[in-house]
């Protein structure tokens, strides 16, 4: 997986991105990369140009932070990205071999967009909470579509989140939460590296 002994801090954060948010989020020379970094105390792994997800054409971006925040602070950053990457797919939609219900960055309602994460195995539980409890408030809380794929792959299960822009915020907040609340232990060490 990206980042195999890049850590810069205990705390962790994948992102699946299809190319067109990589391009985004490096920017020219890397220079967006680099800002976001900067800004949020935080570094940023991209898996290579030919390495993605197993099963998928989504390359892996790894957050890494000595702080939870600084994990939200990137990742608000990236919503960013994502609602842009939104905007110009309205106008040009993903090649035909994409083949899902919705597009690469935008949701089946108008303004919805889409954002794929990795989780560790353990964090599913957590966000899923008891009987259904703590997904089903997000759910309503923030009408956003939560979706974790009962997959095991190398220790990660996809997590799929459709929402309206500032809920998808919202609804990050809380994932992050229940994936940093894991940060110190040995199995989510591994997860991240």
């Amino acid at each position: 997986m990206a980042g195999k002994g890049s850590r810069s801090g205990r705390h962790a954060f994948k992102v699946l991105c299809p190319e067109p948010l990589v391009s985004s989020i490096m920017g020219a020379r890397g220079a967006t990369k680099d800002a976001i970094q900067a800004e949020t105390g935080t570094k940023l792994v991209v898996s290579n140009r030919d390495e993605h997800f197993p099963g998928t054409r989504f390359r892996v971006l790894v957050i890494y932070s000595d702080e939870a925040t600084g994990v939200l602070g990137a990742l608000d950053r990236i919503v960013n990205h994502i609602a842009e990457c939104a905007e110009s797919e309205k106008v040009k939609p993903p090649p035909s071999f994409v083949d899902t219900k919705e597009g690469e960055f935008l949701g089946r309602e108008p303004g919805e967009v889409v954002m794929r994460a990795l989780i560790p195995v353990r964090a599913s539980g957590a966000i899923i909470g008891a009987k259904g409890a703590n997904i089903q408030a997000i759910r309503d809380e923030y009408q956003a579509k939560v979706f974790i794929d009962k997959n095991n792959t190398q220790g990660h299960q996809v997590l799929r989140l459709i929402a309206q822009v500032e809920n998808l915020r919202s609804v990050l907040v809380r994932i992050n939460d229940c994936l940093q609340e894991e940060a110190h232990t040995e199995a989510f060490q591994e997860w991240a590296a």
